[in-house]
């Protein structure tokens, strides 16, 4: 959700815009005079986001609705002046010879200088050089496995061979390679997906990170070329692999041993181990956690999203899912995460890439997403997450009990999985029984699913951020109706409610309906399912966190986070809760993401017992 902050001078009359440079102009306007912060996304529907905008503004006769209206119309379709994410800059690595090397080192140092001076045509035999040097480098760390000159020029030295398998497209893996000195073989693998050969690989030590998710690397100092494996051959099926795409990123760790003149490379995950065992001694394994996933938020650009699948959900039905980007391991804790509105799951990689720079995180919990189009009402796309609760049930019995985190409306999905209904919700809404209300089989198993629901036994606890528990009022106001008027229900959830409202299911009700409520009608503190929902508490057997922003002012508990309320985001019964100086955003906050990490660690402590 973002928030509005409206114009403090209604009086003043200001004409409409009638083109993309007008509204950036009135933006920086608006922006200068009331000292306004504002930051808009980029989005392929921005243009005809604005037309219908002005549209609107011409329609509208107060002057303080068409000022305040032009700040909404900046903040969506403004470009640029949102920070990125993810910036991935790549440029060759260049290696530095130490004057004090020996033995081994020097001979290392001298292999990958020669390889350095090599041009294309003679790219087998900078591989051979390559591995000459990583073969003399592992030498030494035999002998002096703290040799940090040694272990830099192993994992320089095989980097760079990929570097070349890359840059030349030499096929390695579907038989052995022969360079001056070595034959390359690689060590069968049985795990799924695990085929060389479908991979593109791209070393980190090539990459620079920046952006405001990757303030930090998350990494461990060790053995092994540090790698991320893009997958070019289409996974078929890849949904039900709980993947969200055919095509996949992910960072693994090449390592060479040397038995003569055979170089076997095998590929480690680094998340799935911290050692790797060469000739019986062992050693710490390089990992890289970070590059992979900023390499994806570049090229997927999965941000951009947001604001369609608000505007047409029905068009995007296919983004919604529950994924992984790490591999299943039944020894870890699943999180999983829920966006909120008008956003998706890329809104958690700075705090994503935080929790795994902490090695406690990383060897205890796997990350999982929870995606959806945004448009539709929150309690019907809940339907879908316990769909897919029950698929991976199913994939993964025996599965580690689930920890939840949703922020904003992602936190009222979450509360959905946590919360036993029964036909309370039901009797709020047509104050009468299911089986009194007279509604078609498909109408009345449609809304059957959507609000009447049991908390699942397989999540432990749950951490809410910026949740409007009780409502928004911006989901009620003209903002609310104007973000109403956007968005394009599917024909089934439209079809639907023109059949339960021509019945007589609600007669007799203290609620009237218009039509079927789009995502940000069920967010309004008047809605019917919120208010039934706030009779039903959080399942006691499920301890919760919360966590919301007052945007550094310090008046809870009268604060507000410029989009939910205090009074809203407010749950009795939880296990802790945090106030942190952030806007709607208090998951990218720092002492938010703190939060959430002390969290995970108390977890771990409950059910390390």
């Amino acid at each position: 959700m973002v928030a509005i902050i409206d114009s403090r001078e209604p009086d003043k009359i200001f004409e409409p815009p009638q083109n993309s440079t007008a509204v950036r102009a009135t933006c920086q306007f608006f922006l200068r005079r009331h000292s306004l912060s504002l930051c808009g996304r980029a989005d392929a529907h921005a243009p005809r986001t604005q037309a219908f905008f002005v549209n609107e503004l011409h329609r509208m006769k107060s002057n303080y609705v068409r000022n305040s209206t032009l700040l909404i119309l900046a903040g969506i379709v403004v470009a640029g002046c949102a920070e990125q994410l993810a910036v991935v800059k790549q440029k060759p690595a260049r290696y530095e010879p130490s004057a004090s090397a020996a033995g081994d080192v020097r001979a290392a140092q001298e292999h990958i200088v020669v390889a350095e001076k090599l041009g294309p045509g003679d790219s087998l035999r900078a591989i051979g050089e390559n591995l000459s040097a990583a073969d003399c480098a592992l030498k030494q760390l035999r002998r002096q496995p703290s040799d940090a000159a040694a272990l830099h020029d192993y994992n320089f030295a095989l980097s760079r061979v990929f570097s070349t398998i890359r840059s030349r497209q030499i096929d390695v893996w579907s038989k052995p390679l022969s360079v001056p000195g070595y034959i390359v073989t690689q060590r069968k693998d049985t795990r799924a997906m695990w085929n060389p050969a479908d991979y593109e690989f791209i070393p980190c030590d090539e990459l620079t990170l920046s952006g405001t998710a990757f303030g930090q690397r998350a990494q461990r100092t060790g053995l092994g070329a540090t790698l991320i494996a893009v997958r070019r051959t289409p996974v078929e099926d890849f949904r039900k692999l709980f993947l969200n795409s055919e095509y996949f990123f992910y960072g693994v760790t090449a390592v060479a041993t040397f038995e003569g003149n055979r170089c076997e490379i095998s590929f480690e995950d680094p998340l799935a181990k911290e050692t790797v065992t060469i000739a019986g001694r062992s050693y710490s394994l390089a990992g890289d956690f970070s590059s992979a996933i900023a390499i994806m938020i570049v090229r997927e650009k999965p941000q951009k999203l947001g604001f369609s699948r608000l505007v047409y959900p029905e068009k995007y039905a296919n983004t919604r899912l529950l994924f992984r980007l790490q591999p299943y391991d039944p020894s870890k804790i699943p999180v999983i995460f829920v966006h909120g509105l008008q956003d998706s799951p890329a809104t958690w990689v700075q705090m994503f890439n935080n929790l795994l720079s902490d090695p406690k995180i990383r060897n205890a919990y796997r990350f999982w997403f929870f995606s959806y189009p945004t448009g539709d009402p929150f309690p019907y796309s809940a339907t879908f997450l316990r769909k897919d609760l029950d698929r991976f049930n199913k994939a993964f019995p025996g599965h580690k009990p689930i920890v939840m985190v949703g922020h904003s409306m992602g936190g009222l999905i979450t509360r959905l999985m946590v919360t036993d209904s029964g036909d309370g919700i039901w009797r709020s809404i047509f104050n009468k029984s299911p089986a009194e209300t007279p509604l078609p089989a498909p109408e009345k198993q449609l809304l059957e699913s959507a609000i009447i629901f049991k908390h699942r036994p397989e999540i432990a606890r749950a951490i809410f951020l910026s949740t409007p528990h009780r409502g928004a009022a911006m989901a009620s106001n003209w903002i609310g109706a104007i973000g109403t008027r956007l968005v394009h229900l599917p024909q089934k959830l439209v079809g639907a409610g023109n059949n339960i409202l021509s019945g007589e299911a609600l007669k007799g009700s203290n609620f009237r309906l218009k039509r079927m409520p789009t995502s940000i009608d069920t967010l309004s503190a008047r809605a019917p399912f919120i208010v039934g929902l706030n009779s039903h508490p959080v399942s006691s057997s499920i301890p919760f966190h919360q966590i919301m922003g007052d945007r550094g002012k310090g008046d809870t508990p009268n604060s507000s986070d410029g989009v939910v309320a205090y009074w809203s985001s407010h749950l009795d019964g939880a296990k802790s809760t945090l106030i942190v100086p952030s806007g709607h955003g208090s998951h990218h906050n720092p002492e938010g993401i703190a939060e959430v990490h002390r969290i995970l660690l108390v977890h771990l402590k409950t059910v390390s017992r």
